[in-house]
């Protein structure tokens, strides 16, 4: 069985939490009040929030949105990008094509890059 080829990796110097490096998929653009220039992507393997305490607690799909003023995930010109990385409070955010802040928690900060090589 062929795997689909992921649109790019993530992982992060920044934050232990997110340091484990993860194929992301690209699912769609995502609005809310403050920004609309937030990425719905599918990660690989999922996200464990080891705040939970709860290992099933399994996310596998988080927002991501650029850190710097200028750049931007729908036109990237540079590898690696900062983001910071977040998960919808909500059920099945691929659903939704808006969502209010409130909806969203900020998890971490991280990179992402275009090939997993790139990353070391």
């Amino acid at each position: 069985m062929n795997e689909i080829e992921p649109d790019f990796f993530m992982t992060s110097s920044e934050d232990d939490n997110l340091k484990r490096t993860r194929k992301c998929y690209r699912v769609k653009r995502i609005r809310a009040n403050r920004r609309d220039d937030y990425l719905l992507i599918q990660v690989s393997p999922p996200f464990m929030d080891s705040k939970s305490g709860d290992s099933s607690d399994q996310i596998n799909f988080l927002i991501i949105a650029s850190r710097h003023k200028g750049v931007s995930l729908f036109s990237i010109r540079e590898w690696p990008v900062s983001v910071y990385v977040l998960r919808a409070l909500i059920d099945n955010p691929e659903r939704r094509d808006n969502l209010k802040d409130s909806e969203l928690e900020l998890i971490g900060w991280a990179e992402i890059y275009s090939s997993q090589l790139s990353i070391y």
